[in-house]
């Protein structure tokens, strides 16, 4: 089950959320993908730190995204000992960041740390659902080709470690149904592309 978690640190009177310098504290991403960044970047002139703990994928990455320029930043991280820059950052968008390790009892602090009070966070993660345990063996079998050393925590477990990070939940939302009927009607689109494609009368050969 994926979990969609937005939330907010706590507000304080200390300090607020606010442009402080130039350029403006980016947005934080514990795992982001090239198209996201892209996206934020495009759409809201942001300023964004993409943290990505794979090197090959942050270097796919750094090249896709070279051509937006110092806008973006990718930037290492490690899943065992997440950490960021302190109260630096105005949002975070955390993408699966434990499918790589880690856990979000030590990721959940270190992400409030990042972030600049009153900022928000929009989490998307895997948790187990109810019948995770009538499925076992498929279960065993996902993790295996996932490289996971352990199953995802369940819902209420992964809302404690936030909420115990300082976090104020505001809306948990299982994005399980909306990402199957995508992921369906992606392939439904390509197998329709490809029949069309098989229909097409086949042109000369380059080589002929």
């Amino acid at each position: 089950m994926a979990t969609c978690c937005p939330a907010a640190r706590p507000k304080s009177s200390a300090s607020r959320a606010c442009c402080r310098s130039r350029p403006p504290p980016p947005c934080c991403w514990s795992a982001a993908m090239p198209g996201a960044a892209a996206t934020i970047v495009a759409q809201r002139g942001a300023w964004v730190a993409a943290h990505q703990h794979d090197p090959q994928l942050a270097e796919r990455m750094a090249a896709r995204l070279r051509p937006i320029g110092r806008r973006v930043a990718i930037l290492p991280w490690s899943p065992a000992a997440p950490a960021f820059r302190p109260q630096y950052h105005h949002h975070a968008l955390a993408l699966e960041p434990t499918a790589g390790g880690g856990s979000l009892a030590t990721l959940a602090p270190a992400l409030a740390a990042a972030l600049t009070p009153e900022a928000q966070l929009v989490l998307l993660d895997l948790t187990l659902g109810a019948a995770a345990a009538a499925h076992r063996p498929a279960l065993d079998r996902w993790l295996a080709l996932e490289g996971r050393a352990g199953p995802p925590p369940a819902q209420p477990a992964a809302e404690a470690a936030i909420k115990a990070a300082g976090f104020q939940l505001h809306v948990a939302e299982d994005a399980g149904p909306r990402h199957c009927a995508a992921v369906t009607e992606g392939w439904a689109r390509l197998i329709g592309a490809v029949r069309r494609q098989g229909q097409r009368t086949p042109g000369p050969m380059p080589w002929r």
